[in-house]
């Protein structure tokens, strides 16, 4: 039997853990560069820089889960991916946090604040990155 997406999760959450054993500090980054964490992101999310590499992987999965990217990307099967899908199509209605929530919770092994946390780093790393603009702010160059 396949493994399945959350048996996925714990896997590669379990070797970014590893990689931070030996590469302590990996998964800081000032640069601002959305995959990573960054000690702002830390202080005004309230992110706990130990749980981060599970946040960024259920994160990923998410991703992978509504087809916004490729499974192989983030190193899920697409067999996983399917059978998540079939187990919860509530949830694959969009990228909005109430669902986030849900799978991250169910599939993930996150608790609520820290898929709160994740959805709203990414969402305004979207944000600084220029790919959301607010209708009521000026077009930036």
């Amino acid at each position: 039997m396949p493994a399945s997406l959350g048996d996925e999760v714990n896997a590669i959450t379990a070797d970014r853990v590893a990689v931070e054993r030996r590469n302590p500090g990996f998964y800081w980054d000032d640069q601002d560069g959305g995959r990573k964490l960054s000690r702002q992101e830390a202080q005004v999310f309230g992110i706990k820089y130990e749980e981060f590499p599970r946040m960024i992987t259920v994160w990923e999965a998410w991703f992978a889960f509504l087809g916004l990217a490729d499974p192989d990307v983030f190193g899920h099967s697409l067999e996983a991916i399917a059978a998540a899908q079939r187990a919860h199509p509530e949830l694959s209605t969009g990228n909005e946090l109430p669902l986030f929530v849900q799978f991250a919770t169910k599939i993930g092994g996150l608790t609520h604040r820290q898929a709160e946390a994740m959805y709203w780093k990414d969402w305004f790393w979207t944000v600084r990155e220029g790919h959301i603009h607010y209708a009521d702010e000026p077009a930036r160059p």
